[in-house]
């Protein structure tokens, strides 16, 4: 990815090969992509076999990166609540064995016991379908993407502003929204 901003959202990226250069899974150059709930498994390259970032800022939240390796050039890399072999410092990051079901048949879910379930971002907008805490990976988290995660509105009433937010669905059902408070800021009590 060279030159753009692309958004990835329960994506796997698996068992690709990049010969005479480097990021078999993802080669990034001056490219500023989210990645949330990806896998990035299985893929061979000379350097950074699951990523070549060079000249990027990149967000990887909720993810796996395993067997493989990333090589970080130069840019901002920041990885929250996820899996990578090797270790990777950022809050709620692991480094274990996350016990993909079936890999070598492309088959990347989680078995039972696997050390990214309900071990991703407790944040509200990441929880699994079930309502449990976000696994990590492919696999987790609701389906839902919003350009917001909070917003303090300040003042209350009219004051001659305002503020979109947009939810976007990728779920095969309807959303509802049963109940928003306004105090200390917007809060979500259930989302179904």
């Amino acid at each position: 990815l060279e030159s753009s901003n692309p958004i990835f959202n329960h994506v796997t990226i698996s068992n690709n090969a990049a010969i005479n250069y480097g990021g078999g899974g993802m080669l990034l150059y001056f490219a500023n992509p989210v990645l949330t709930h990806v896998t990035i498994a299985n893929n061979i390259a000379n350097l950074g076999s699951g990523m070549y970032i060079a000249s990027s800022n990149s967000i990887v939240t909720n993810s796996i990166i395993w067997n493989n390796s990333i090589n970080h050039e130069s840019g901002t890399f920041i990885i929250t609540y996820s899996d990578i072999e090797g270790g990777w410092e950022g809050e709620g990051n692991i480094n274990a064995d996350p016990l993909f079901t079936n890999p070598d048949n492309g088959n990347y879910t989680l078995m039972v016991g696997s050390p990214c379930i309900d071990n991703g971002n407790p944040n509200l907008w990441y929880q699994d379908l079930d309502g449990t805490e976000s696994d990590m990976g492919v696999t987790g988290g609701l389906y839902v993407l919003p350009n917001f995660i909070s917003y303090n509105f300040g003042e209350v009433g009219n004051i001659g502003s305002s503020k979109q937010f947009t939810l976007y669905n990728y779920r095969e059902t309807s959303i509802v929204i049963d109940a928003v408070s306004f105090g200390s800021g917007l809060s979500l009590r259930h989302l179904t």
